[in-house]
C-alpha cells in the first residue's frame, strides 16, 4: 500500500468545509505540510479530547461494571476441518463469548484461525500460512473442506425466512486450485453457491475477515507484539479501524476529479457539431411523425408480445409445478392408505380364521342327527309293535265274538236240555246258574271297565305329554312377546327423543362431536359425519332391511388423512361414542357404474337417497352397496342370485343369498335383529316420526294382548298337566283294585261251574264241558289280551322318554344350526370385508404406482418447461425491459400485423422506412444527448464529488479523533490493571503512534516514562496487549481472534493479561473471543462464559507443510 498522510488531501476549488480548506495544498502537489495547519489541527485535537475525554472514561468504567450480552448473530457456533493442513478431521463447537484453544506446538492450533479465514472467504495470503488454497490441503490428500456455522438470530438476522437460525458455510478446494462454496440454512438445504452471497452475509453481520485486528494469526500477532516502529503501529491502527481503506478511496476520488476536468474540456468542443446533425435529422423525422407513432406502437407491441410469450410459458411452468406438488402431496397419503388397507386385509383374514374356528367348535349336527335317527328307529320299532298289538286286539275281538257266540249256543242247548229234566235238583241248578250268571256279568262288567280305564289312562298320558310340549312352546312365545313389548317401548322412547334431537339415532352427544370437529384443526380435510346425516331410504318399507345392512355405518365418520384418526377417536371416546367407526380414504369421487347390475335390478344404493358423493363412495368401499341386490323374499333372492351369481343378494325377510357359477352357494340368515335399546331403531324413520310412533304403539298393544292370552293359556296348560297327573294316579289305583276283583270273581265262577256240572245229566254235562272249554278259551284269550294290553302300556311308557329325547335332540339340532347360521352370518360380512379390503389395497397400490409414474413424468415436463421459461426470459430481457401484465398473445399478433401493414404503406409513400428515419434521429439525438449528458453529468459529478469529499474528509477526521481518544482512555485503563500508567501518543500529521509507560507508580518510587524499547519482553507484550484491547473497542466485527498472544510474557504479566482479556470479553456486548495459546491455563478462574478446547498431541512423524 502506498503510504499517505490522510490529512494532506485538499480540493482544487474553494468549496468544502473548514477542515478541507485547512487541508488544501498548492497545484504542485507538494508533500510539505503547512506548519500553521498542523498547529491548528493539533489544537483542534486537544480541544476535542478535553471536551469528550471525561464522558468516554465514564462510559468505559460503566461498561466494565456491566456484563455483556451474547450476540444474536455473527458469531461462530461450530467449525469442521476435513483434510485441512495437519488435520484429517477436526471439529469444534464454540461458546458464545470466550474460547481458549490450547495444545502443544505442532498440534494444529493455528490451523483453526486459518480455517476461519478461508471459510469466511479470506485470502490464503492473509493467513500468513500459505500462498494459495492448495497449500492448506493435508499431505497425501487431493481435496480439503472447511465448514463454519454462523449464528443468525434476532431482529437483525440475515434473511431468516430462508436461512433460519444458523447459516452453514462450506468451502471446498482441491490440488488443481479450484474452490467452491455451499451456503446452507438450518434445514440443511443449499441456498447459494456464490461468493457474492457470502460477502453479503459477512457485510451484513460486520465480519471483516481480512482485517488484521479481527483475526490475528500467529505471524501477525508476533509482528504486532514485537513491532517497535511508531509508524508501523500507526499503520496497523489505520488498517484495523478501516481508516486506511477510506483514505485510499478518497485518493481515488480526487484522482477521478482531476481526470473528469480534463474530459470536460474535450466534450464541450464537440457539442455544436452534434446539435447541427440532430437538427437535420429532426427535420426529416417531422415529415414522418405519424409513421413514427405507429413505429413506436409497433415496438411496444413487439416488446409486450415478447413478455406475453414469457407469461404464457410461465403459466405452463407454474401449472406443471402445481401438478407436481399436488401429486407429491398425494403420494404419502396414498402410502398411508395402502398400509392401512394391508392391515385391514390382515385383520379380516384373522377374523375369518377366528369365525371358522368358532364354527368348528360347534358340536357336529350329523352326530346329533345320528342319535336322533337311532332314537327314531327305536320309536318306529315300538310303533310297529303297537301296530301289531292293535292287530292282535282286532283278532282278539274277532275270536272273542266267536267264543261268545259258541258259549251262547251251548248255553241255549243246555237250557233246552235242562227243561226236559224235572227232578228235585232243578231248584238247586237254577240257583247255581243264577249265581254263575251274576258273577259272569260282574266279571264282564269289570273287564269292560278295565279296558275303558286302560284306554283313558293312555289318553291322559298322551294329553299330559302334549300339554308339556305346549308349555315349552308357550314359554318361548311369551319370552318373544316380552322382548317385542320391551323393544317397542324402547323404540318409542328413541323415536320420541329423535323428535327433539334428530341426531339421537347416530350416537351420544352427536351435536357436541360435530361442534368439536368444526373448531379443531386437522391435517387433512375436516372429518365428515356421522354418515347417517347424508343417508335416507327412498321408501320406508325398506327401512328395516337397511338398518340391518348399513345401520352400523350410519354413526361412522370419514377422514382423508390417517394422522387425524387418533384425534377423532379421542373425541368420540370423550363423548361416549367409542364404538363409532372411522373410515380413512382420500376424497376420490371414482366412477362406480361398472360394478352395478342392470338398471331394472334394485340394489342397496338404488334404495337409498345419499346427498354427499364422498359419503356414497365410503359406503361403496365398506358395504359394496352399488352391487348388493335387494328382494322382498328369500325365494326371489335365490332366483336372482341363480340368474346373476356375480351379485350378492339380501332379502327383506332376513336372508343373504350367494350363488356361484359352478352351481354352489349359500343361503344364511342375514344380520341379527336390532334390539329395542339400540339407537339404530330410529334410523330411516323419515319426517313422519309421529306416524311411526303410532304404528309401534299399535304393534306393542297387539303384542301385549297376545302376551296376556298366552299367559292365560300357559296357566291353563299347567293346570291341565297337574290334573292329568292326578287322574293318572287315580286310574292306576282303581285298575289295581279292579283287577283284584276280577281275579276273585273268576275264582268263584269256576267253583260254581264245577258244582253245576256235578248236578247236571250226562248230556247236559257234555254240553257244560263244551261250554266250560269255550269259557276257558275265553278266559285264556282274556288273559292273553291283558298281557298284550300290559305290553302296550309298557311300550307307550317307553316311548314317552324316547319322544322327549327326540324332541330334545331336535331342539339341540335347531339351536346348533341357529348358532352355526349366526356365526356363518358373521363369516359372510367378514369375507366381504376381506374382499373390500383387498380391493381397497389393490386400488391404493395401483394408485400409488400411477401417481409415482405421473409425478416422474411431470417432473420431466417441469424441467423442460423451466429451461424454456428461463431461456425465453433471458431472451426477452435482452430484447427489452420487462413489461408487467402483458395482454393476450393472439390479440398482440393481430395488432402487430396491422401496424406492420401500415408502416409498409408509409414506406412506399416516403421512400424510406420509419425505422430508418427514427434510427437516424435517435442516433443523432442520442449522440447529442449523450455528449450533453456526459458533459453535464461529469460537471455535476465533479461538483458532487468535491462537496462529498469535503464532507467525508471532515467526518473522517472526526472518526479518527474519536477512535484515537477512546484508544488512549482505554489503554490507560487497561494499564492500571498491572499498576502501570501510560498513554498513547498519536501524531496524525507524521503518521506515528507511540506508547509511554510508567512501570513503578504503585511501588512508590519516582515515576519515569519508559519508551517501549526499554521495556522488558513481558512488559512490552503486556503493553501491546493493552493497546490491542483498546483498538478492539473501535472495531464493529463480532469476532476477535488472537493467536499465541502470551508467548513472550512472564507468568505475572501473562496472568494479569489473561484476566484482563477475560474481563474485557465478559463486559463486551455481542462479541466472541477465540484465543490460542500453547501454554497452560489451569490457573485461570473458569466460568460459564469460558469454553476451553484442548488439541490432541501431534502425531509422530508429522512433517512440516510445504509452502
Amino acid at each position: 500500500m502506498v503510504k499517505r498522510k490522510p490529512n494532506t488531501i485538499h480540493l482544487d476549488d474553494g468549496e468544502g468545509s473548514s477542515q478541507a480548506k485547512r487541508a488544501r495544498r498548492d497545484d504542485s502537489d507538494s508533500d510539505e505540510v503547512d506548519e500553521d495547519q498542523q498547529t491548528q489541527q493539533k489544537d483542534e485535537d486537544r480541544i476535542f479530547e478535553e471536551q469528550n475525554e471525561a464522558a468516554i472514561r465514564a462510559a468505559i468504567q460503566n461498561k466494565e461494571r456491566s456484563k455483556g450480552g451474547v450476540a444474536e448473530h455473527g458469531i461462530i457456533l461450530a467449525l469442521e476441518l476435513v483434510n485441512f493442513m495437519c488435520h484429517k478431521l477436526l471439529s469444534f463447537k464454540f461458546g458464545p463469548q470466550i474460547n481458549f484453544i490450547i495444545g502443544h506446538n505442532g498440534s494444529g492450533k493455528s490451523a483453526v484461525l486459518s480455517a476461519i479465514s478461508v471459510a469466511l472467504g479470506g485470502k490464503a495470503t492473509s493467513t500468513g500460512r500459505g500462498s494459495g488454497l492448495k497449500s492448506f490441503i493435508k499431505e497425501g490428500e487431493s481435496v480439503a473442506e472447511v465448514t463454519i456455522q454462523i449464528k443468525n438470530e434476532g431482529l437483525e438476522a440475515y434473511r431468516p425466512e430462508i436461512y433460519g437460525d444458523i447459516i452453514s458455510i462450506t468451502r471446498r478446494f482441491n490440488k488443481e486450485g479450484s474452490s467452491s462454496y455451499k451456503i446452507k440454512g438450518t434445514a440443511g438445504k443449499v441456498v447459494s453457491t456464490k461468493k457474492e452471497e457470502l460477502s453479503a452475509i459477512t457485510d451484513h453481520m460486520g465480519i471483516q475477515v481480512d482485517n488484521p485486528l479481527n483475526v490475528l494469526t500467529q505471524d501477525t500477532s508476533r509482528q504486532f507484539l514485537s513491532a517497535s516502529a511508531p509508524s508501523d503501529k500507526y499503520n496497523f491502527f489505520l488498517k484495523g479501524t478501516q481508516l486506511t481503506q477510506l483514505s485510499e478511496e478518497y485518493e481515488t476520488i480526487l484522482a477521478n476529479i482531476r481526470k473528469t476536468s480534463q474530459v470536460l474540456e474535450q466534450k464541450q468542443g464537440i457539442i455544436p457539431d452534434l446539435q447541427k446533425a440532430y437538427n437535420e435529422a429532426r427535420t426529416k423525422f417531422n415529415e414522418a411523425s405519424k409513421a413514427r407513432d405507429q413505429q413506436d406502437k409497433l415496438d411496444k407491441t413487439n416488446e409486450e408480445l415478447a413478455w406475453a410469450h414469457v407469461a404464457v410459458k410461465k403459466k405452463e411452468f407454474e401449472k406443471a409445478m402445481e401438478e407436481v406438488a399436488k401429486g407429491a402431496r398425494k403420494i404419502p397419503k396414498i402410502k398411508e392408505a395402502l398400509e392401512i388397507a394391508e392391515n385391514d386385509v390382515s385383520a379380516a383374514e384373522v377374523l375369518i380364521m377366528q369365525i371358522e374356528a368358532d364354527i368348528a367348535a360347534i358340536p357336529a349336527i350329523d352326530d346329533l342327527q345320528n342319535q336322533k335317527r337311532i332314537i327314531g328307529e327305536e320309536i318306529r320299532k315300538r310303533s310297529n309293535t303297537l301296530l301289531e298289538i292293535r292287530n292282535e286286539e282286532a283278532q282278539f275281538n274277532s275270536t272273542m265274538l266267536t267264543i261268545n257266540n259258541t258259549i251262547k249256543s251251548l248255553q241255549a242247548r243246555i237250557d233246552e236240555e235242562a227243561k226236559k229234566l224235572q227232578g228235585d235238583s232243578q231248584g238247586k241248578r237254577d240257583e247255581l246258574n243264577r249265581k254263575m250268571e251274576e258273577i259272569k256279568f260282574q266279571i264282564e262288567t269289570n273287564e269292560a271297565r278295565s279296558q275303558e280305564m286302560m284306554g283313558e289312562r293312555a289318553r291322559l298320558t298322551q294329553a299330559k305329554l302334549d300339554a308339556e310340549a305346549a308349555v315349552g312352546r308357550m314359554e318361548q312365545d311369551i319370552n318373544r312377546l316380552k322382548k317385542t313389548i320391551a323393544d317397542s317401548e324402547n323404540r318409542i322412547n328413541h323415536l320420541t327423543n329423535q323428535k327433539s334431537n334428530k341426531l339421537a339415532s347416530f350416537g351420544n352427544n352427536v351435536q357436541r362431536v360435530i361442534d368439536i370437529i368444526q373448531n379443531e384443526s386437522w391435517f387433512g380435510e375436516r372429518p365428515v359425519g356421522p354418515l347417517g346425516l347424508y343417508v335416507d331410504v327412498k321408501k320406508r318399507d325398506w327401512a328395516d332391511l337397511m338398518r340391518k345392512a348399513i345401520g352400523n355405518s350410519m354413526s361412522a365418520y370419514g377422514i382423508t388423512d390417517p394422522r387425524d384418526n387418533a384425534k377423532l377417536r379421542n373425541i368420540l371416546n370423550q363423548t361416549q361414542n367409542g364404538g363409532a367407526s372411522i373410515f380413512t380414504t382420500g376424497r376420490d369421487i371414482f366412477d362406480y357404474s361398472r360394478g352395478e347390475p342392470p338398471e331394472n335390478i334394485l340394489t342397496v344404493l338404488r334404495v337409498l337417497e345419499i346427498t354427499d358423493e364422498w359419503v356414497k363412495r365410503l359406503l361403496i368401499n365398506q358395504h359394496r352397496i352399488e352391487r348388493t341386490c335387494v328382494t322382498r323374499t328369500r325365494r326371489e333372492a335365490d332366483e336372482m342370485a341363480t340368474e346373476r351369481p356375480q351379485y350378492p343378494v339380501i332379502s327383506a325377510d332376513g336372508f343373504r343369498v350367494t350363488r356361484y357359477a359352478d352351481g354352489g352357494g349359500s343361503s344364511n340368515k342375514f344380520g341379527s335383529d336390532i334390539s329395542g335399546n339400540d339407537v339404530r331403531q330410529g334410523l330411516f324413520s323419515g319426517p313422519n316420526i309421529d306416524g311411526v310412533i303410532q304404528q309401534v304403539r299399535v304393534e306393542r298393544q297387539d303384542a301385549e294382548k297376545e302376551y296376556l292370552l298366552a299367559i292365560q293359556e300357559l296357566q291353563q296348560q299347567r293346570q291341565a298337566i297337574q290334573k292329568h297327573g292326578q287322574d293318572l294316579q287315580q286310574y292306576a289305583t282303581q285298575l289295581k283294585q279292579l283287577n283284584a276283583q276280577i281275579k276273585d270273581q273268576r275264582g268263584r265262577h269256576q267253583i260254581l261251574q264245577e258244582e253245576a256240572q256235578e248236578e247236571a245229566p250226562a248230556s247236559i254235562a257234555a254240553l257244560e264241558d263244551g261250554k266250560i272249554d269255550q269259557e276257558n278259551q275265553k278266559e285264556s284269550l282274556i288273559t292273553q289280551f291283558r298281557s298284550v294290553q300290559t305290553k302296550k302300556v309298557t311300550i307307550e311308557q317307553e316311548m314317552v322318554p324316547l319322544r322327549a329325547k327326540a324332541e330334545a335332540l331336535t331342539r339341540q339340532i335347531n339351536e346348533n344350526r341357529s348358532e352355526q347360521m349366526s356365526i356363518q352370518d358373521k363369516l359372510g360380512p367378514a369375507v366381504d370385508q376381506r374382499g373390500r379390503a383387498a380391493n381397497t389395497r389393490d386400488h391404493w397400490a395401483a394408485k400409488l404406482a400411477s401417481e409415482t409414474s405421473n409425478v416422474e413424468e411431470l417432473e420431466k415436463i417441469v424441467t423442460i418447461l423451466e429451461d424454456e421459461f428461463k431461456d425465453w426470459t433471458a431472451k426477452a430481457e435482452e430484447f427489452c425491459p420487462r413489461v408487467p401484465s402483458p395482454r393476450d398473445v393472439d390479440k398482440l399478433n393481430r395488432e402487430r400485423s396491422a401496424l406492420e401493414k401500415a408502416l409498409a404503406d408509409c414506406k412506399r409513400r416516403h421512400g424510406a422506412t420509419v425505422d430508418e428515419v427514427v434510427a437516424e434521429l435517435a442516433q443523432t439525438k442520442a449522440a447529442l444527448e449523450k455528449a450533453e449528458k456526459e458533459f453535464n453529468g461529469m460537471k455535476d459529478l465533479n461538483l458532487s464529488l468535491k462537496s462529498s469529499l469535503s464532507w467525508r474528509m471532515a467526518k473522517w477526521h472526526d472518526f479518527r479523533r474519536h477512535i484515537a481518544l477512546r484508544c488512549k482512555v482505554q489503554f490507560t485503563y487497561h494499564l492500571s490493571n498491572r499498576g502501570y500508567f501510560g498513554k498513547v501518543l498519536f501524531d496524525h500529521v507524521a503518521g506515528t503512534l507511540n506508547l509511554k509507560v510508567q512501570t513503578d507508580e504503585l511501588a512508590g518510587g519516582r515515576s519515569r516514562d519508559k519508551d517501549p524499547k526499554s521495556l522488558s519482553g513481558g512488559e512490552k507484550s503486556f503493553s501491546t496487549i493493552c493497546l490491542l484491547l483498546s483498538l478492539w473497542e473501535a472495531i464493529g466485527c463480532p469476532i476477535r481472534c488472537l493467536d499465541e498472544f502470551d508467548v513472550f510474557m512472564d507468568a505475572v504479566n501473562r496472568r494479569i493479561s489473561m484476566k484482563m482479556m477475560i474481563d474485557t470479553a465478559k463486559s463486551s456486548d455481542g462479541r466472541q473471543f477465540i484465543l490460542i495459546t500453547p501454554l497452560d491455563i489451569s490457573n485461570i478462574a473458569l466460568g460459564p462464559e469460558i469454553r476451553i478446547h484442548k488439541m490432541s498431541d501431534p502425531e509422530r512423524g508429522q512433517t512440516s507443510l510445504s509452502f
